[in-house]
């Protein structure tokens, strides 16, 4: 049961920083997309303390981030 509400966590997290970063236009979408990364690790900071599930959650969404605007900027090179 823990497990699932884990990957429920991260699945939901990663689905905003993806609607995120793919409809708001160039310059906002990392503000927004790093604000988002502040609260939502604030929040696992809060609840679940410095640990490794937090640690995790962090690198996953830095991941995400990262990936995201990866595939953006191989996409537009590509066109």
């Amino acid at each position: 049961m823990v497990a699932l509400l884990i990957a429920l966590i991260y699945l939901i997290s990663a689905g905003l920083l993806l609607i995120t970063t793919a409809r708001l236009h160039q310059p906002l979408n990392l503000v927004v997309a790093g604000c988002l990364w502040v609260i939502l690790f604030g929040l696992s900071l809060k609840f679940w303390r410095l640990g490794g599930f937090t640690l995790l959650y962090g690198l996953w969404m830095l991941a995400m981030i990262g990936g995201l605007y990866g595939l953006r900027y191989y996409f537009h090179r590509t066109k």
